[in-house]
């Protein structure tokens, strides 16, 4: 759980921060998905559903899928190619793809760094469990945010 933690206390400050300045964009309009899903926490059963779905299960899911299925697909390809080559490649692609499936395209350049980390987590250790418990470190960081600091 400490490397989605320093993910998210990395990430913030490097990217999403220069980001918003280069581009001048409302810091409100980044965080607005994360809000809405926030706001429909109206009772302790909700608190408990998002923390349960988004801290949980969507990081197992999206890890077994990512990194387990795409990276791992990718990275076994055969090709001349040096292995640093096929590393990065795997890392690149799954990590825009992780990017991408997430709908929200001014956390795109974060979202990519942070399914970089997660892969090459996943690449050093080759423990899919240790990707899982980064995502997870990284989500309950964000609704600890979203749902005890707001």
């Amino acid at each position: 759980m400490c490397y989605g933690v320093a993910a998210q206390l990395l990430v913030v400050p490097f990217v999403t921060y220069p980001f918003v300045w280069i581009f001048d964009i409302d810091t409100d309009r980044i965080s607005e998905p994360a809000r809405e899903l926030s706001d429909k926490a109206t009772s302790p059963l909700g608190v408990v559903a998002i923390i349960i779905t988004v801290g949980l299960l969507a990081p197992v899911a999206e890890e077994l899928f990512f990194r387990g299925l795409l990276y791992g697909s990718i990275r076994k390809k055969e090709t001349l190619q040096s292995p640093k080559v096929i590393v990065w490649t795997s890392v690149i692609i799954s990590s825009a793809i992780f990017s991408a499936i997430h709908f929200q395209l001014l956390l795109f350049p974060a979202l990519f760094v942070v399914g970089m980390i997660f892969a090459l987590i996943y690449e050093r250790s080759q423990r899919l469990a240790l990707a899982i418990w980064a995502h997870v470190g990284f989500n309950a960081t964000t609704l600890f945010s979203l749902l005890v600091l707001d």
